[in-house]
């Protein structure tokens, strides 16, 4: 079985000069972790996640701001505000770079010690320097339930 046999297809993607409020209307109303990001050329130069629309510091400046603001002292104005400042930001602001890829020949053996070494949830899955789908731990999860006979595939080597 290879990467090609389990991706999610078709690709939602997004641009990355779409805002982050944009962002986070595709990912709600599609009900998605992640989007992957092109650049001007369609070619893939990120992903967006869930996590990077202001609650981890190290990612927005705004990050600190939206934390002290859940304190007992925030208020709706000062809320308001950060969350506009944040929605407007563009997604080429906060995205993840570099990608770690797939071809979609990958072996689904490799392609699960990959994710798990590098603690990666997603991999976009290539056909050259085009993308053309996505695995998310949601595959891996469907493929364990629809071919238990993989379970094997779970199992650390013995040596």
């Amino acid at each position: 079985m290879k990467a090609k046999d389990i991706m999610t297809t078709p690709l939602i993607t997004i641009s990355d000069d779409s805002t982050i409020g944009e962002a986070a209307d595709v990912m709600i109303e599609r009900k998605l972790s992640c989007l992957p990001v092109l650049g001007k050329n369609g070619t893939l130069v990120g992903i967006i996640t869930h996590s990077d629309f202001g609650l981890r510091r190290e990612r927005l400046p705004h990050g600190e701001s939206l934390f002290t603001m859940m304190g007992h002292w925030a208020e709706p104005a000062a809320m308001e505000r950060v969350t506009t400042e944040l929605k407007s930001k563009l997604v080429k602001e906060v995205v993840h770079e570099p990608v770690t890829t797939v071809e979609e020949e990958t072996p689904i053996e490799d392609l699960l010690k990959l994710m798990v070494d590098e603690r990666i949830n997603r991999l976009p899955v290539m056909r050259g320097d085009r993308m053309v789908g996505i695995i998310t731990r949601h595959d891996l999860l469907k493929l364990l339930i629809s071919h238990p006979m993989t379970s094997k595939l779970w199992t650390p080597a013995r040596t």
